[in-house]
């Protein structure tokens, strides 16, 4: 019976506790809750994907012409080891070996530090190359893009650059076209009348023009020739060029030129009359004359020899190829900053600028060759071809061939069948 009474007593107990706390409850919500203003809510803001909330400062600047990737990496004197990093994994995922001029990158700066947290270099409209200085290492961010494939064409008046640009297309794509077949053509032999065609791609984010994706497909006719390049890639293959009408590899293992397009002012000549010296020294190179500070490319991928500068060769970067080809780059202005001897480089890949450094009477770079240890006239031999398709993927490249050559009008059982040129095929079709 106590025990009773007991039980009954705390669930009295019990039940007046929930009723003083029920009625702090109903004045608690009846209270005036103006004071939670003090502590409004932060809705993050984003840029590029990154909250931007977190920097003190966010400061956009224009890529400088004639920047390199590394210069511009060094020159946010970060810890060495990072900016090695992060050029590696950047040309793995985009190529940014030339920076393009004018171009935005952003830096991501918190307060109390030097070095940002990330550098986003925008090389168009609908991609960005993001920097993370705190993982050393970068990646890519994409738009949702939509790509529409166009058709332009044009004739060659001075050369194949002023007749795309003629055409009212821009820089980037008189280049893309450039490089589509200049490893199977000498641009400097181009013809006065000499027409082309080229299938390119457009950008658009969100309804809005991003600008010139990629070259697909360029058709040139050349001594009544035709010279057509197609644009293949399977990055899980390694794949990523332009290849013939039978699936070979347009792209020597090296470019013409270390400066394409560029004029030849002197050509290899083993009796020419030395401007400077004012007699006769045989010339083992080929010189390309451009404005002083045109960027220099390696014509092929390598390992780095020698950087120095001597009386008469000037500024000068040598690059051993393999077991036969070695390449010299003279006169310079400067080599790259940043770039020391073993470094490897990429074919097409900036390492220095044209000047007037040593015996030149002018801004030029004079190029030599070595072939098997002996300097010969690289325009007279036969060089390597790049890497050709695999096997798995013939069939696959002939598909992505015919889609472009439809596009082009181009027919080419016709020419198979002998016709040499388009313009050929047309007149017989009509």
């Amino acid at each position: 019976m106590r025990n009773n009474k007991t039980t009954a007593a705390v669930r009295a107990a019990a039940l007046t506790l929930l009723a003083i706390v029920g009625a702090f409850m109903l004045q608690s919500s009846t209270a005036d809750l103006s004071g939670l203003s003090a502590f409004p809510l932060t809705v993050p803001t984003y840029k590029f994907g990154l909250e931007q909330e977190r920097y003190q400062t966010i400061e956009t600047r224009e890529v400088k012409r004639g920047t390199s990737l590394s210069e511009l990496l060094q020159s946010f004197n970060a810890d060495p080891d990072i900016t090695a990093n992060l050029q590696a994994s950047a040309l793995r995922s985009l190529d940014a070996t030339k920076l393009v001029a004018e171009r935005p990158y952003t830096l991501f700066t918190r307060a109390g530090e030097d070095v940002p947290d990330f550098v986003v270099y925008e090389p168009n409209g609908y991609e960005q190359l993001i920097f993370d200085f705190t993982k050393g290492n970068s990646y890519v961010r994409a738009e949702e893009v939509t790509t529409q494939l166009l058709h332009g064409e044009g004739i060659v008046t001075s050369n194949l650059w002023n007749s795309v640009m003629e055409q009212g297309h821009n820089a980037k794509l008189a280049l893309g076209v450039q490089r589509a077949i200049e490893s199977a053509i000498s641009l400097r032999s181009l013809n006065k009348g000499d027409d082309y065609e080229m299938i390119y791609e457009r950008k658009l984010v969100e309804g809005k023009d991003k600008g010139v994706g990629r070259v697909k497909a360029v058709r040139l006719s050349h001594n009544k020739r035709d010279v057509i390049a197609i644009h293949f890639e399977r990055p899980e293959d390694g794949i990523n060029g332009y290849y013939n009408l039978a699936g070979e590899n347009m792209s020597s293992g090296f470019l013409l030129s270390p400066v394409p397009g560029a004029r030849i002012s002197s050509a290899y000549n083993l009796r020419r009359f030395h401007p400077v010296l004012k007699r006769r020294k045989p010339h083992y190179g080929t010189d390309y004359a451009a404005p002083r500070g045109t960027p220099i490319v390696s014509v092929a991928e390598g390992k780095v020899v020698q950087i120095s500068r001597t009386r008469g060769n000037g500024k000068f970067v040598k690059i051993k190829h393999d077991d036969t080809f070695t390449t010299q780059y003279l006169h310079m202005s400067r080599h790259v900053k940043g770039m020391r001897r073993g470094d490897w480089v990429n074919q097409g890949q900036t390492i220095g600028y044209v000047g007037s450094t040593g015996l030149a009477t002018g801004p030029h770079v004079c190029f030599r060759f070595w072939k098997n240890g002996k300097q010969v006239n690289h325009l007279n031999q036969e060089l390597p071809m790049g890497k050709p398709l695999p096997e798995h993927l013939i069939e696959e490249y002939f598909a992505e061939r015919d889609t472009m050559l439809e596009l082009l009008d181009y027919d080419y059982d016709a020419v198979l069948d002998g016709l040499a040129t388009k313009e050929e095929v047309d007149k017989e079709k009509s």
